[in-house]
C-alpha cells in the first residue's frame, strides 16, 4: 500500500495538471524551490506517520525516501542537477533522469 501511494504522489508530481483548476506550479527563484520542497517534505512525513500508526510498530521499507530525495532536488541548485539527478536515478531505477529534470525545472 505504501508503495501505491509513493507511486501516485510521484506521478502527480511529475505529470503536468490536465484539471483547469489546478494551476502549473513554477519556480520565479531559489526560495520558492525550497518552499516547494519543504512543503512535499512536510506532506511526506504526515504520509509516513499515518502509515506507522497503521502498521503499529512494524518496521517497514520506507517508499517515502523517494519523494524527500525528489524534494531535494526541487530544493538544489541548478548547477548541481546532474549530481542530483545520478544520485536519485542509481538509488531508485524505476525514475528515469528525464522526469526528474521534468519535475525539478519547473
Amino acid at each position: 500500500m505504501k508503495d501505491r501511494v509513493t507511486r501516485k504522489y510521484i506521478i502527480a508530481m511529475l505529470q503536468p495538471s490536465a484539471n483547469p483548476l489546478r494551476k502549473k506550479i513554477t519556480f520565479d527563484n531559489q526560495n520558492d524551490r525550497c518552499i516547494a520542497a519543504d512543503q512535499i517534505i512536510s506532506e511526506s512525513s504526515k504520509l509516513q506517520g499515518c502509515f506507522d500508526r497503521m502498521s503499529k510498530g512494524i518496521k517497514l521499507d520506507d517508499p517515502f525516501r523517494a519523494i524527500t530525495i525528489m524534494s531535494e532536488v526541487i530544493r538544489g541548485e541548478v548547477d548541481m542537477l546532474s549530481l542530483d539527478v545520478g544520485k536519485l536515478v542509481q538509488d531508485f531505477p524505476d525514475v528515469t533522469s528525464d522526469q526528474v529534470i521534468a519535475v525539478s525545472l519547473n
